[in-house]
């Protein structure tokens, strides 16, 4: 996969990135609750924005998978 071709630091980097424009984006917006996704071979780190965002008393949720062609639920994190 591309993904898991990026190097570490960059990787690293745009976690980062993600972090600070999630934060500031949530408290421009003040969303009731903000999904991300749980990273998965390679994909953007977004647990950092996740417990920065909850860290900052936003409600945080992820999907789940509950079924073979039924919708997406999300869940508290």
């Amino acid at each position: 996969m591309r993904r898991e071709a990026i190097e570490p630091a960059a990787r690293i980097a745009f976690s980062h990135r993600l972090t600070q424009e999630g934060l500031r984006l949530a408290r421009l917006w003040r969303p009731e609750t903000i999904s991300a996704f749980h990273p998965l071979r390679g994909e953007p780190d977004t647990l950092p924005l996740l417990e920065a965002l909850a860290g900052q008393g936003f409600a945080t949720a992820l999907p789940v998978v509950v079924g073979r062609g039924s919708p997406l639920v999300f869940r508290l994190w």
